[in-house]
């Protein structure tokens, strides 16, 4: 068998086989890992090892172990185990890889000497990683050796010492082992003269021939589409192309399709991509107190673990209650329940066979939404961290059998390493951080964006300059700028760095490890042979901020200026060209989007009344009729999927509930007990409704909404007793009949009645200030009190009842009317009885302006004007400011621009 190993030839490679056709039997090109597990298979031995989580998790156990609170890592190991254990077992390896043993001797270095104490450990276990599985091969290969050559391609010196060995070893059972040597002489013009500084010959001067050239650009979106049409201008040259996709694959790959070319793919593997995140989000149900934004997420993910369809019955609870357990969630749960058997009806399922459908999927769904819940800081047991893990398991398994998609199978696979991780670690129970560490570590690998795999292309692509081995007739190097390294400086001393030697052990330095790829990166140059296009980020745009340390090497060049191109300069005038490749470009004619249209033309009677209206579909249809239809009468939702009540929304939230429950109960006699009262009350609606405001680094938050809901209630109480009132209920649904067609519908927030039984209706509202809701009522539309009115009134005769707001923050009353609210409290400017028969005047005429075709977008501009608002029409007996700032369909009807 043939073989050619390189230090970074585990993935993509050029040429992709040894002798560089388009397929061979019985040879590879291999990196480290490929190469164990060709022998491995070859010679009949344990295959690959654990997951890297794993080995942290047992090398975290074994050093827990010998831990007596005196050892060299015992303070960091408090602090932070899973990052201490995973650095140790890095310093571990790196001794493995250099031929340490443990045992050989008693070591002075007191960091020595505790890593050898957990070497020699039996138990608890260790999986071998990439050194230890090339040291139990050693004596495998030299009783059966299945190569017959070796080409290297990289420098044997610079590999670590079992590596060494390990072809050492090969080559005395027989194989032949030779070194790949670039053939960079051949090239001609520029690009030969930069093989010969890489080289460390002497290199002339450069004459911008182009057989060397390269693009530096500000924006890689240009960048990317130089790179795409130089691709584009020679189809029939492109097969020799190899591209180096280091940059950001997805800006290539969308350049590339504008151009009708195949995609090269290489987008960037991510842990946050769809089914992946199932995982965390899994585990992220099951704090307390509950993160009520990443159950959001995990109900609204690709291929959620629960239906949309019924997820949406939880999804918008959650928007504007977050929390679990109110009334409104177990509404939610009825719900979904009835959609759930609508749709099983519909498939034809008999009664019986409805219900154990329902029992099953019921019990599925409130294993993801109501699991088990754990305290952040007393961590989660062991038991139930397995749980969760296969819980994960099983769904994803069943998701890629389903779907056939293969991002569900690392899901899978992620999800079973963290239960084993637990498990090995030993710990019961997991803190949430120490379990943060471990779901990071199992997805970090990631998955790579499922729509951006590569197309069949002519050219070959590989991840990085280091793996192209062999002489390659063109390279583009997209992205070309100094790679992130991880590589920390040597942590040994040299006393102990002796004491290694002594025993035998050869360890590799990190310069020698820069070197190696270094050296990789170099032959990339080395190996082009007739044409070569960088395309070079500049330093600043880069993620590390540094160029490519080839670069500092090329500066020294003769003329170099004469095949840099800066990427504005390539991008001026009808032609481009980089030396003899040439190709046209068009420019493109730009349009002006079409303007803002205010009135708006549909079919007539094809939108009319409402079976039901509200006070806040009232507010809207006023404001905006435009916004109206599309959001009540077109169904049409924003994009806010993750949108959660926030701020004083959801102060609002909270402390409106917990007053309404601190008014339906029974009052203390004086003020000193109204806080006894109501701090349950806050306890218990928060986790039901406002769980935000209980996560860590919220309690300033938490502290606001407390703080005002007890002065609110202690000053509401005093007002009502004082003023005589009695509360008759809180938050009660009501309905009357608004126009013969139309019901309105509405939960009144506070009903009260005075000594002589006449009703009144408070609305409770939350906000910095109260100015808005005073002018409201002295401007004369307070739209939402006369529909409350209405309601309480219900289809009697007579006026309205007397309304107000209670504005919580300000502990004050805003009534439209005196009696029998205090005289403070009344604001001067509104009738509710004229109000109310403004609003359904309006009504009347912009439904009858909809059936007759016209629908008005109310923020729009009109003429060159800069007021947003229309000029006001008197016929119109109430105006109502237009939503624009809460709107999301401006870019619709055009009030937005488009961004």
């Amino acid at each position: 068998m043939k073989i050619v190993f390189g230090w970074r030839l585990d993935g993509p490679t050029y040429p992709e086989t040894p002798d560089g056709s388009e397929f061979s039997i019985d040879a590879a090109v291999v990196g480290p890992r490929g190469l164990l597990d060709l022998l491995e298979s070859r010679l009949g031995v344990n295959g690959p090892g654990a997951h890297p989580a794993r080995r942290i998790a047992q090398y975290m156990a074994r050093l827990r172990a010998i831990d007596d609170g005196a050892r060299f890592y015992s303070g960091s190991f408090a602090a932070d185990a899973w990052a201490t254990a995973r650095l140790l077992l890095s310093w571990r390896d790196d001794l493995a890889a250099a031929g340490w043993t443990a045992g050989s001797r008693s070591w002075t270095s007191g960091r020595l000497a505790a890593l050898a104490r957990a070497e020699t450990l039996h138990e608890p276990p260790l999986a071998p990683g990439l050194p230890d599985r090339a040291r139990s091969i050693l004596s495998r290969v030299s009783e059966a050796n299945p190569i017959e050559q070796l080409t290297l391609a990289d420098d044997r010196e610079r590999l670590p010492w079992v590596w060494r060995r390990l072809i050492d070893t090969l080559a005395d059972a027989g194989a032949r082992v030779v070194r790949a040597a670039p053939e960079g002489a051949r090239a001609p013009g520029d690009l030969a003269a930069v093989q010969a500084l890489i080289s460390g010959g002497d290199a002339g001067p450069l004459t911008g021939d182009a057989t060397f050239a390269v693009v530096r650009y500000d924006n890689a979106l240009a960048g990317a589409e130089v790179a795409a049409e130089w691709l584009a201008a020679s189809h029939e040259a492109n097969s020799e192309v190899v591209i180096i996709r280091q940059g950001n694959g997805t800006i290539l790959d969308a350049a590339c399709r504008r151009l009708g070319l195949p995609k090269p793919g290489g987008s960037e593997r991510s842990p946050y991509r769809g089914a992946l995140q199932a995982l965390p989000l899994a585990f992220e149900t099951a704090w307390r107190p509950l993160d009520a934004q990443r159950v959001l997420e995990l109900l609204v993910m690709p291929g959620a673990p629960i239906p949309y369809r019924v997820g949406r019955c939880f999804a918008d609870v959650l928007r504007g209650f977050p929390g679990i357990g109110g009334a409104e969630w177990r509404a939610a749960w009825d719900r979904a329940v009835d959609r759930l058997r609508g749709d099983l009806i519909e498939e034809g399922l008999d009664r019986a066979q409805v219900d154990g459908r329902i029992r099953k999927s019921v019990t599925e769904w409130r294993e993801w939404l109501e699991p088990e819940r754990f305290g952040r800081d007393s961590g989660i047991t062991a038991k139930a961290a397995d749980k969760i893990c296969r819980k994960v398991q099983s769904w994803a398994m069943k998701r890629a059998a389903a779907s056939g998609d293969e991002i569900y199978m690392p899901t899978a696979s992620a999800a079973s390493d963290l239960a084993a991780a637990i498990a090995d670690s030993g710990i019961d129970p997991v803190s949430k951080p120490l379990l943060d560490r471990m779901i990071d570590a199992v997805v970090a690998e990631g998955v790579e964006r499922p729509t951006e795999v590569a197309g069949a292309a002519p050219w070959t692509t590989v991840d990085e300059a280091a793996q192209i081995w062999g002489r390659a007739p063109a390279i583009l190097w997209w992205g070309f700028a100094a790679a992130e390294s991880n590589a920390a400086s040597d942590p040994w001393s040299r006393a102990e760095l002796g004491e290694l030697a002594a025993s035998g052990a050869a360890l590799r330095s990190r310069d020698d490890a820069t070197a190696l790829r270094l050296d990789a990166e170099r032959g990339a140059f080395l190996n082009a042979g007739r044409r070569m296009l960088l395309i070079m980020p500049a330093a600043s745009r880069t993620e590390s901020g540094a160029t490519h340390p080839v670069w500092h090497e090329l500066k020294n060049l003769d003329g170099l200026g004469r095949t840099v191109i800066e990427g504005r300069a390539l991008g001026r005038g009808p032609r481009r060209a980089l030396g003899a490749c040439a190709w046209e470009t068009r420019r493109t004619e730009h349009r002006p989007l079409p303007p803002p249209i205010r009135d708006w033309t549909v079919p007539e009677t094809l939108i009319g009344p409402r079976a039901t209206d509200s006070a806040t579909s009232l507010q809207t249809l006023l404001g905006c009729p435009m916004r109206w239809v599309l959001q009540y009468q077109a169904g049409l939702r924003g994009t806010g999927l993750l949108d959660m009540a926030e701020g004083n929304r959801l102060k609002g939230v909270v402390a409106h509930e917990v007053l309404a429950r601190f008014l339906a109960g029974a009052r203390p006699d004086d003020a000193a007990g109204v806080p006894g009262v109501v701090e349950p009350l806050l306890d218990a609606v928060a986790p039901e409704i406002g769980s935000p405001l209980l996560l860590p680094g919220r309690r300033l938050d938490w502290e606001d909404v407390r703080r005002n809901t007890i002065a609110s209630a202690v000053a509401l109480s005093a007002t009502l007793d004082r003023c005589g009132l009695e509360v008759m209920a809180t938050e009660r649904e009501l309905e009357c009949s608004l126009d013969g067609r139309t019901d309105l519908k509405g939960k009144v927030d506070v009903e009260l009645t005075d000594g002589e039984g006449r009703p009144s209706v408070v609305d409770l509202k939350w906000s910095d200030r109260d100015r808005y809701r005073r002018e409201e009522i002295a401007e004369g539309r307070p739209v939402q009190l006369a529909a409350y009115g209405r309601l309480l009134k219900g289809d009697g005769d007579g006026g309205l009842p007397p309304a107000a707001y209670f504005m919580i923050k300000q502990r004050r009353l805003l009534a439209v009317d005196s009696d029998p609210f205090p005289a403070e409290s009344r604001i001067e400017g509104a009738n509710l009885d004229d109000v109310w028969q403004a609003v359904v005047a309006v009504r009347k005429r912009t439904l009858a302006d909809m059936a007759a075709g016209r629908v008005v977008a109310a923020g729009v501009r009109t003429g060159d004007s800069e007021s947003q608002d229309a000029a006001p029409d008197a016929a119109v007996p109430i105006v109502i400011e237009p939503p624009c700032r809460f709107c999301e369909f401006g870019r619709l009807c055009g009030q937005k621009a488009l961004s």
